[in-house]
């Protein structure tokens, strides 16, 4: 329960973005940034399901580096992502901060039903709630940061 309070609190920095915050670096906008992190929520609460796509010892170092106390670098290049930016999926920033603020729940109420549940992550393999929690916080704050809202 305390993890899931601190991911729910650790999601109100989104609030305080606004179409015109600047990142600090990289090359997504603010509602770039919402939908990248609602598409890995999705994979986390079930709702899309993608296959691993890096080598059984490539997963193993990744899951080291999950779990410990490193954090994302900045500008680091995710494979799976390619380059430069995808089409926006939303109208607008606050119908992203929406969507984004449900897929943190929708999280929770995933594994409320499936406890047992290890969705795939594309460069982390299966991952338990527990593990899943880990990414996602530093994922945010990897993204917040980017944004100055951290």
């Amino acid at each position: 329960m305390a993890t899931e309070l601190l991911l729910k609190a650790a999601a109100n920095p989104v609030k305080k973005l606004m179409p015109e915050t600047q990142p600090l670096w990289g090359i997504m906008t603010p509602q770039h940034m919402l939908e990248h992190i609602s598409i890995v929520l999705k994979i986390s609460n079930g709702k899309l399901r993608v296959p691993v796509a890096v080598s059984e010892e490539e997963v193993e170092l990744r899951k080291k580096f999950l779990m410990s106390d490193r954090m994302f670098e900045k500008n680091i290049k995710n494979p799976v992502l390619g380059e430069g930016l995808p089409k926006l999926r939303n109208a607008n920033l606050d119908e992203a901060r929406e969507k984004f603020l449900k897929e943190v729940d929708d999280f929770y109420e995933f594994f409320k039903n499936d406890p047992d549940a290890k969705p795939i992550h594309p460069l982390f393999g299966e991952l338990y709630k527990s593990e899943w929690e880990r990414f996602h916080l530093k994922h945010f704050t990897h993204h917040f940061s980017q944004f100055g809202l951290l």
